[in-house]
């Protein structure tokens, strides 16, 4: 419970202070939760370059493309600049940079696929990683599995992947937090109940755990992209503490083998959203 309302604090805060800037004209909000929350935004160009230079300056996060807008000085610089910055935004084409992009102390990495490169994508150098975010959800670009699962300290993934089946060697990350996939029909083995610190992920579909099998963690409380979920009382009672989910269903008519009346038991949800 303490670290349930620990998380949540968090959300509070970062809203409170994204609504500070909006009224100091800072952020620009695009559009609008059904609460009257933002949903999204975007800065001023003047705002961005500012944020942008202190953020590298900082060695908070260090925006390559921004540094380095000419290939040819990113392959010569590059590898001494990532020694001084763990946290990186980079172009897809400089994670194949040889010798260059990864290295120990690297623990963020934000990439941004470009199109014609090529779609696979190594982290073999980068050990100390804890944040793994690939932009653009339609993109196909995907990284080497057998690499991502030997990143023992990641806590957040998000990236395509070549095949609709996750191995179960996705359990070998114990300390992953959140998980989302840019694929509609992925299927996750029953070993992801394994992962005991998972707060959030996308899905489709989500196996039960085997019976007898160790119950999932309780602070799962994000599921989303959860096609045709199939909401039995089993479901229900290993994820209790579920407070946004979202469903998706292939039948115009749902029909009673998807037990939603079990939603009614789902006690701390707040957002649901069903799309068929």
């Amino acid at each position: 419970m303490e670290r349930r309302n620990t998380y949540i604090s968090k959300e509070v805060v970062a809203e409170e202070y994204l609504e500070g800037l909006i009224k100091q004209s800072l952020v620009l909000p695009i559009s609008q939760k059904i609460d009257g929350k933002t949903k999204s935004c975007r800065l001023q160009c003047m705002v961005r370059d500012f944020c942008v230079r202190q953020a590298g300056q900082e060695k908070f996060i260090l925006s390559v493309m921004d540094y380095f807008s000419n290939p040819i000085l990113r392959r010569l610089f590059l590898p001494q600049v990532l020694k001084n910055h763990p946290r990186i935004s980079v172009a897809w084409y400089d994670l194949h940079l040889k010798d260059s992009t990864h290295s120990s102390c690297t623990t963020s990495i934000i990439c941004i696929p470009q199109r014609g490169c090529r779609p696979k994508g190594h982290v073999e150098n980068s050990s100390s990683l804890r944040v793994f975010h690939v932009l653009r959800r339609n993109d196909h670009s995907y990284w080497e599995l057998g690499q991502v699962f030997e990143l023992i300290y990641l806590t957040y993934l998000a990236s395509n992947i070549p095949d609709s089946i996750v191995p179960p060697a996705i359990a070998k990350i114990q300390n992953l937090q959140t998980l989302i996939i840019y694929r509609s029909d992925v299927r996750l083995p029953a070993e992801i109940w394994s992962l005991r610190h998972l707060i959030a992920f996308s899905f489709c579909p989500l196996p039960l755990p085997e019976e007898g099998a160790t119950l999932p963690p309780e602070n799962l409380q994000t599921l989303s992209m959860a096609t045709n979920f199939v909401c039995s009382e089993r479901m229900v009672k290993v994820t209790p503490n579920t407070i946004k989910l979202g469903i998706c269903y292939s039948e115009e008519k749902l029909s009673v083998g998807y037990y939603l009346d079990n939603l009614i038991h789902l006690l701390r949800l707040e957002k649901l959203r069903l799309e068929c």
